[in-house]
């Protein structure tokens, strides 16, 4: 019992210590990434309050981002990862502008609906 307690101890030693190693640039490229797949995963089910929260991290990454220093494969890294979340983030946002401006649309044609049939009635009157 006390074998398995100090060697789930030791591994969990090791992985905090690889995981505090990680330099600033890839512990910035690491947000981003998790960010992205989070956002691909589930942009479907994001209300508004959601959405402002993913931009409101995506702005705070970008800050930490202009204080690194990466390596020219660091920031090829970026750049794959920030076009990957904009593609993202600009498909799900125009999806929703599509759909707002679907109900937009079925509003305005109920409201030309009720003023054509207001008008029949006026004219039978």
């Amino acid at each position: 019992m006390k074998t398995k307690a100090l060697s789930f101890l030791a591994i969990l030693l090791m992985v905090i210590t690889l995981t505090s190693c990680q330099t600033k640039e890839e512990q910035v490229l690491g947000k981003m990434e998790n960010l992205a797949e989070r956002v691909e995963k589930n942009a479907d089910n994001f209300d508004n309050e959601e959405w402002e929260a993913v931009f409101k991290e995506y702005a705070q990454l970008q800050e930490e981002a202009t204080k690194c220093e990466f390596s020219q494969e660091q920031f090829k890294e970026l750049g794959r990862i920030e076009a990957k979340l904009t593609a993202t983030l600009t498909t799900e946002r125009a999806k929703s502008y599509g759909r707002d401006f679907g109900n937009i649309l079925n509003s305005g044609k109920d409201l030309v609906d009720g003023f054509i049939e207001g008008l029949s009635d006026a004219a039978k009157e």
